[in-house]
């Protein structure tokens, strides 16, 4: 937050934590706005506005609500010699909303308690009570962005999901036309367009792709899915495995620690075999080993 705005009439939106009162002339809560740790505190006294105070303490937790007040200084912060830069920056946990004026944009349902909601129909409310599905979110965005970044020497082209029906191995989802008999297929995966764009002059093409089939459930299969998918004009095999073995070295290394990634992957190069060893031995061409 600039110091600037120290003593200057703010607005802020987000969910209202549950409020605490001090008596029948202070009440304090916090207000987070859904997207990680952050969190401003914000107090209502009867001498600031008693109605707003009284719209503080009586407001549902958890609802979104509009406040209104004036950005100080908590008392707390000047005990503890954090001091008023003249300049700069300071962090939100020293500073407090005096509260003048409060607006509910949604109250939480009654019928909801946070950390007991099982009704899948409510699981997109428990996202913001569960830090394991928050952080599965945020990783998957941020392995997403670094992914795009790591990759920045292939040209990223979006394909179209709607297209004719192909015979291939997987069944495919078929979507219908207004035209009686007449029908799209989803793409099982994007080959064909990919292998057009290398014909036409994209060198290197990657896309986040949707894929569907429709098959049964498998331990690594579901109807819809999303890959990164490459191609590589001018390259011949040993080409591309190195650049998406450097591709993986690096996503491990980055995130590291997080999620189902628990170490960064050693400097050695890949583990290679033949088609014929992994089949011989293993009766499978890609064995886990």
């Amino acid at each position: 937050i600039p110091s600037s705005l120290i003593g200057t009439t703010v607005t802020a939106w987000g969910f209202l934590e549950k409020p605490k009162n001090l008596g029948n002339s202070m009440t304090f809560a916090n207000l987070e706005g859904g997207n990680g740790p952050e969190r401003i505190q914000i107090l209502g006294r009867t001498e600031f506005n008693d109605d707003a105070r009284r719209a503080l303490r009586f407001t549902k937790p958890n609802s979104a609500v509009s406040v209104k007040g004036t950005l100080h200084w908590k008392y707390e912060a000047k005990d503890k010699n954090l001091g008023t830069p003249e300049e700069g920056t300071v962090f939100i946990q020293q500073v407090e909303i005096r509260l003048d004026s409060m607006r509910t944009l949604n109250t939480f349902a009654r019928h909801l308690h946070p950390g007991a909601m099982t009704d899948p129909k409510e699981r997109d409310i428990k996202i913001r009570f569960d830090k394991d599905l928050r952080e599965r979110l945020k990783f998957r965005s941020d392995v997403a962005a670094f992914a795009r970044r790591e990759l920045s020497d292939f040209q990223e082209v979006e394909t179209p999901i709607l297209f004719k029906s192909t015979p291939e191995g997987a069944r495919e989802f078929l979507v219908p036309t207004r035209n009686r008999g007449m029908a799209y297929g989803l793409p099982q995966s994007p080959q064909q367009y990919k292998q057009i764009l290398i014909a036409s002059g994209i060198n290197r093409y990657v896309q986040f792709a949707k894929c569907f089939r429709d098959e049964d459930h498998r331990a690594d299969r579901q109807p819809e899915f999303t890959q990164i998918d490459l191609e590589m004009a001018w390259a011949d095999g040993e080409a591309v495995m190195r650049r998406v073995e450097q591709f993986v070295k690096a996503l491990w290394g980055e995130f590291a620690g997080r999620g189902t990634i628990k170490s960064p992957l050693p400097d050695t190069p890949f583990t290679r075999m033949t088609y014929d060893e992994a089949m011989s031995k293993y009766g499978s061409d890609k064995p886990d080993l």
